[in-house]
C-alpha cells in the first residue's frame, strides 16, 4: 500500500490520525486558507517546479542515451565481430528511442518557454505527452524484444566487448546496466 506512480518529492505521506481527522473536517485541517490569487500563484509555481524536475531528468535520460550510443555502441557496431548479429538492430532501435525522447525533450522545453512567458494557459504538457506515448510506446516495445538476443551476443563475445570497453575505462556491468536503461526510465 505505499506504492504509487507519483513522484515522493511531491507529495506528503499523511498519518491514519492525520487521514481521519482531514476526512471528518471535510479534507481541509491543518492546510492555510490561502486567497484564490495566493493559491493561483502557488499552482503556477509548483507547476513550473514540477515542469522543471521533469525536463531536468529528460535531459538527463538523453544525456545517457547519447553517451551510450556514441561513446560505448558505436564501436562495438564499427567492429566486424558484431555485424550482421542483433547489436546492429539494438542500436538502430535505441537511436529511435533517443529520437523520440529527444523530441518529448523539446516540447517540454517548448513548453516550459511558454509557461515563463506567462502563457501557463497555453501549457499543453499532458497534451504533449500523450501526443508522443503511443509512438514512444512502440519503439520501447520493439526495444524490449530485440534487448536480450544483444545482450546474449554481447556475454557470447565478451573478450571483444571488454577490450572495447577497457579503451573507454568502461566495465561490461556498466554497458549492461545502461542497455537497460530506456527500461528503468519509464518506471
Amino acid at each position: 500500500d505505499h506504492t504509487a506512480w507519483f513522484p515522493s518529492n511531491y507529495v506528503v505521506r499523511l498519518s491514519p490520525d492525520e487521514l481521519l481527522l482531514r476526512k471528518k473536517a471535510g479534507g481541509s485541517v491543518g492546510l492555510p486558507r490561502l486567497p484564490s490569487s495566493a493559491l493561483s500563484a502557488n499552482r503556477a509555481q509548483y507547476r513550473a517546479q514540477v515542469l522543471a524536475d521533469l525536463i531536468s531528468k529528460e535531459k538527463s535520460h538523453v544525456q545517457h542515451l547519447e553517451r551510450l550510443l556514441g561513446g560505448l555502441l558505436r564501436p562495438m557496431e564499427e567492429d566486424k565481430r558484431f555485424h550482421g548479429g542483433p547489436l546492429p538492430d539494438l542500436c538502430a532501435l535505441l537511436r529511435d528511442v533517443l529520437g523520440a525522447q529527444s523530441e518529448l525533450l523539446a516540447a517540454l522545453i517548448e513548453q516550459e518557454w511558454r509557461g515563463r512567458q506567462g502563457s501557463t494557459g497555453q501549457q499543453k504538457v499532458g497534451g504533449e505527452m500523450l501526443s508522443r506515448a503511443e509512438n514512444l510506446s512502440a519503439i520501447q516495445r520493439a526495444y524490449a524484444a530485440a534487448h536480450p538476443n544483444a545482450i546474449a551476443t554481447l556475454l557470447k563475445e565478451q573478450a571483444a566487448v571488454n577490450q572495447i570497453l577497457a579503451a573507454r575505462n568502461t566495465e561490461q556491468k556498466e554497458l549492461i546496466s545502461l542497455l537497460s536503461k530506456p527500461f528503468r526510465h519509464l518506471a
